[in-house]
């Protein structure tokens, strides 16, 4: 049952979260899924769960009174193995799941949940890698999450290192390309763009804009444990934005693109 219950959620392009609602407002209250539970669980396209709160998985056993036989195994073991690869969670789930007897469940970590793609609070996993486009060759970060996409992409010509960002504003498209202040984004801090070469420009599903890096802004990027961009808002304190994980693969591309950079300046 949990499933075909996983399966109709990702039909139905919804979310899904572990815990109970809270009737007096706020966010929800810790809560446990466990059992069939988590199969359902690993159908929401984002799948957000609390610090506190619990998965917990077992191994698969039949119904009271039904003695599983070896066809039966397998097919189910085959039917986990689809649903776990096709809703884009970690075979390894499977194996926690077989370390557990009969009646006893496994409680996933925070880490675990997290390493092995069963929770991912409404971030998709960052990617990082070298692009060519008109025969230049660019380094591109890129971070898929339930508010949108953010892309970070790095171009060093004529002496001059380049950045472009680029976000999936939705639905606050038409307000994100009227911005004409921003930042970029390094961790938790903002750092204030005064010469940004374009304004944001909207075209297709992405506004973008174009501005110039120095080395040593380049260089605290690569440091960052996550960057990205702002868009501040004409009035008010706020932005629209994204941040993008750099993570080791993200800083090892950001420095071997900065001696690439500087290679082309001798």
């Amino acid at each position: 049952m949990g499933i075909e219950l996983g399966i109709l959620i990702r039909d139905k392009g919804l979310s899904t979260g572990v815990g109970q609602r809270n009737n007096w407002g706020g966010p929800a209250r810790s809560g446990e899924c466990s059992s069939a539970c988590p199969f359902a669980f690993l159908g929401g396209v984002y799948r957000y769960a609390s610090m506190d709160s619990k998965i917990g998985v077992h191994r698969f056993s039949a119904a009271a009174g039904v003695e599983p036989d070896l066809d039966m195994v397998q097919v189910m073991s085959a039917a986990i193995v689809t649903h776990i690869l096709s809703m884009g969670a970690d075979l390894r789930l499977l194996e926690l799941m077989t370390l557990e007897g009969g009646g006893q469940i496994r409680m996933l970590s925070p880490e675990e949940r997290i390493e092995l793609n069963v929770v991912d609070n409404g971030s998709r996993e960052a990617t990082w890698g070298l692009i060519m486009a008109n025969g230049f060759v660019y380094l591109k970060g890129q971070q898929v999450t339930a508010k949108g996409t953010g892309k970070m992409t790095f171009h060093c010509h004529d002496r001059s290192l380049l950045g472009f960002a680029f976000y999936e504003a939705g639905h606050e498209m038409a307000a994100v390309a009227a911005t004409t202040k921003y930042s970029v984004r390094i961790d938790d801090k903002l750092y204030p763009m005064q010469d940004a070469m374009t304004h944001a420009a909207a075209k297709e599903r992405f506004v973008d804009v174009r501005f110039p890096l120095s080395k040593e802004q380049f260089s605290m990027m690569a440091a960052g444990k996550d960057i990205g961009f702002a868009f501040h808002k004409p009035r008010g304190p706020g932005y629209y934005g994204f941040l993008v994980h750099v993570g080791d693969e993200g800083r090892t591309k950001l420095l071997d693109f900065a001696k690439y950079c500087d290679s082309r300046e001798k």
